[in-house]
């Protein structure tokens, strides 16, 4: 099955059960998404599965869905220019369906490997015709019913009822009988395909001619009877074989198209069809022209004065060469055939459109590496946008949402902080590529835990890292949820996250403090309302407004190593859950003044709580698990279209395989994923965000960020970094505005130690960027980005003391 059908029943299925039906679909009969390229061969099972996949979806027959999409690929074919053929295969419906083999052979000159079908009319009558349909694809019946009741309505305005009377095979070859009749009031008009038309004009009577005349003006002709016994041959085909008279028909001769047996009535039923018969040549022939079978073409009539069947043919030849191998030569057939005209044009010619042909070939397969090429980029690029926005934000992005639009205030969430105690201390005996391992393990590990505890990661500032649960997806346990990450976060980073040995090192004393001492961490936790959205529109990130943010970052900066420090209004949300709250008292909080604090000490095992509403008792951890399972169950729905992603609309994908012989579309297709590529591996990690995040979201500034060579890349990366500060100083304002004075202070702080973030997800590109792009190449790229963040946080912790 060609890939042209296939595509019109996909088309089907985005019209009418949306685009994530269709990738579902895929992955579940192929495991895996796949674009459909038009002239190339599926599985003839393909659809079928397809159909039967979606039925079990949909609660829908089987059967059922298949007639539509023949409906549908009717309508699909004349959408997409193929109207006016269908409308010259017949003049009447009859015509359409004896014409309809000779027209599948047509095919072969654009689909050289195709399969076609055979329809014959069995009987017929103004009202009903039986029709027999023969292929070699099973479970197709109920689709051809949809191709013949679409095209009957369409080009002939009928109404069919189109009914399947029988079934069977025999071996490969699959039979199906089908009875279309026409609504009360229609009625088929007669072909007139093998009519004899008479009125056509007046003529004076001629003499009649003899059979060994009108025989002798068809040098390649037979002559069979009911028995298929030969009573006459051409005389060209006396001299291949001179036994052919009174034998029978299939010792010297074999069917080629259309495939059937060699019986009368059979090729009686296919008297409107082409044939090609072969001829079985005589030894002496063969040892000659080195050819065992003269393939023929022509027409079988039936003569009904004589009850017997004519062929009427020619050879069946596509060069001159082959008139040359059988001894003929073109005074043998019509000299006013249009195909010897083409034959000889063909032999002048032939050799440059080998040539042209294969020239095109290797284009059609560099456009395809290239145009896979660029699109696994594109989704690289989306999957890299996912990873910086939530997906839900991401989605409204993708669908053209301005980034004012994704502003939303939340009444209530959970906001947590951690920091590393005496981070400055420790990573100050520390080479500097040691310093980005163990912060890129332990951030690995966080983040492995975010999505399993219904929770998304805001930023990591240096040692720091901001957790928020109820934005962008609200839940009515984000109290709950963020407590879970907190005590989590606190075990995994007692079991996994040590200290290394240079770390340990007094370098006062020159001696080494106890081994294996685990990281600590200050974590603090705070409940309120808050406003959320994308900020920037060069460096478009997720950010939380509020004094909820400040709140949870004093909670944080004022508790004890190795435990939660939460507010009271946190607590007031905790109390109803199985958790263990310690009374710390009354702190006096910078900006705050005097706030009621409390540690989370644990929590209760085999909790239950009461609904409200019913009374029942409800297992508190599988209420947590359900409400997770919910949260991934919404991510899992937003599957977001390639088409959206790179930019294609439905109907203008890359599958057709018409191609532009200029070649200089393929090197602009080079210069857009050259260009992409040298933008995902920018060496500063903030450039990193700014430029590749502006690409995914504003595609319209991509040419103005297209760099000329990779030394040039280098130069505009260090001339843009001030300018990144400056878009980071300017969205700094707008976040000044809503705090206070002591705040700013502390915001500052951190902006100034920003240069030392590292990204999760960043790191490694970070570090291919750096070798394979040739921005620097050092010997050591990771020593290289552990000097660079030292440098940094020697500057920070300088300001800090």
């Amino acid at each position: 099955m060609y890939g042209i059908l296939l595509e019109a029943a996909k088309h089907y299925i985005l019209d009418n059960y949306g685009e994530n039906t269709w990738i579902w679909l895929c992955k579940k009969s192929t495991g895996k998404e796949f674009d459909i390229e038009t002239r190339k061969i599926y599985h003839d099972n393909l659809m079928a599965r397809i159909a039967t996949i979606l039925s079990d979806r949909i609660f829908t027959d089987k059967d059922i869905i298949l007639f539509d999409i023949g409906r549908y690929t009717i309508q699909y074919l004349i959408k997409n220019g193929f109207e006016k053929l269908l409308r010259v295969l017949g003049k009447t419906f009859k015509d359409l369906l004896l014409s309809l083999n000779d027209h599948h052979k047509y095919l072969r000159y654009s689909y050289h490997r195709i399969k076609p079908p055979s329809f014959v009319i069995l009987s017929s009558t103004p009202s009903c015709i039986v029709l027999e349909y023969t292929t070699k694809r099973p479970g197709y019946n109920h689709y051809t019913r949809g191709l013949l009741f679409e095209v009957a309505k369409y080009i002939y305005q009928l109404h069919l009822i189109i009914k399947i009377n029988s079934e069977s095979h025999e071996g490969p070859i699959y039979r199906t009988v089908f009875t279309l009749e026409l609504c009360i009031g229609e009625s088929f008009k007669e072909s007139e395909i093998c009519m004899i038309k008479t009125g056509l004009g007046t003529m004076n009577k001629l003499p009649k001619i003899s059979s060994e005349n009108f025989f002798g003006l068809l040098p390649f002709h037979l002559l069979i009877d009911k028995n298929l016994m030969i009573q006459s041959a051409g005389q060209r085909l006396l001299e291949f074989q001179p036994t052919l008279i009174n034998t029978m028909f299939q010792e010297h001769f074999v069917i080629m198209l259309p495939i059937m047996k060699p019986l009368f009535d059979r090729i009686m039923m296919f008297s409107s069809s082409t044939f090609k018969i072969g001829l079985k040549m005589d030894e002496r022939k063969i040892n000659e022209s080195h050819k065992s079978i003269l393939y023929l073409k022509g027409q079988m009539i039936y003569v009904k004065e004589w009850s017997m069947l004519l062929f009427i043919g020619k050879p069946n030849f596509s060069e001159t060469k082959s008139f040359i191998d059988f001894g003929l030569n073109l005074h043998d057939i019509n000299l006013y055939d249009i195909k010897v005209e083409k034959m000889i044009i063909g032999d002048i010619v032939s050799k440059n459109l080998l040539v042209l042909l294969e020239k095109q070939k290797r284009k059609s397969k560099q456009l395809s590496k290239i145009a896979r090429k660029l699109d696994e980029q594109r989704k690289k690029t989306y999957q890299l946008l996912e990873q910086c926005l939530p997906k839900e934000v991401a989605q409204q992005i993708s669908q053209g949402k301005h980034a004012s639009e994704t502003m939303k205030a939340y009444d209530s969430v959970t906001i947590c902080f951690t920091k590393v105690v005496n981070f400055s201390n420790y990573s100050s005996r520390m080479c500097p590529h040691k310093i980005v391992d163990i912060l890129n393990q332990m951030y690995t590990l966080y983040d492995s835990m975010t999505e399993s505890h219904n929770v998304y990661k805001i930023e990591t500032i240096n040692d720091s890292y901001m957790l928020v649960s109820g934005a962008p997806s609200p839940s009515s346990f984000h109290s709950a949820h963020i407590i879970e990450m907190a005590l989590d976060i606190l075990k995994v980073t007692k079991r996994h996250l040590f200290w290394p040995s240079e770390a340990l090192l007094d370098n006062s004393t020159g001696t080494q403090d106890e081994q294996n001492i685990p990281l600590q961490l200050y974590i603090g936790c705070h409940t309120g309302p808050i406003v959320a959205g994308i900020v920037g529109f060069k460096s478009p990130r997720y950010c939380l407004f509020g004094d909820t943010v400040n709140t949870a970052n004093r909670m944080m900066s004022t508790g004890l190593p190795d435990t939660v420090h939460i507010s009271s209004d946190l607590a007031k949300n905790l109390f109803k859950y199985p958790y263990i709250l310690e009374y710390r008292g009354e702190q006096t909080i910078k900006g705050k003044g005097k706030m009621t604090t409390y540690f989370v000490k644990g929590r209760k095992e085999n909790f239950t709580m009461t609904d409200t509403t019913t009374g029942e008792e409800l297992n508190f951890r599988k209420l947590l698990k359900e409400d997770i399972e919910n949260h991934c169950r919404q991510i899992n729905e937003l599957n977001y279209s390639d088409s959206e992603v790179c930019g294609y609309q439905n109907g203008n994908e890359s599958s057709s395989t018409t191609l532009s012989e200029d070649e200089t579309e393929v090197k602009e297709i080079r210069n857009i994923d050259k260009t992409e590529e040298i933008n995902f591996k920018t060496h500063d990690t903030i450039l990193i965000q700014n430029n590749v995040a502006a690409q995914l979201c504003f595609n319209n500034n991509q040419n103005e960020r297209q760099l000329q060579s990779k030394e040039m890349d280098y130069v505009q990366s260090k001339e843009n970094l001030p300018k990144s500060k400056s878009i980071e100083q300017n969205n700094l304002k707008c976040k000044n505005k809503l705090m206070n004075e002591d705040e700013q202070v502390d915001l500052m702080r951190s902006f100034k130690s920003s240069k030392s973030v590292i990204f999760q997800n960043i790191v490694n590109p970070l570090l291919l960027g750096l070798t394979e792009i040739g921005i620097v190449q050092p010997e050591n790229p990771l020593q290289y980005l552990g000097n660079w963040l030292c440098k940094f946080s020697q500057k920070s912790m300088s300001e800090d003391s």
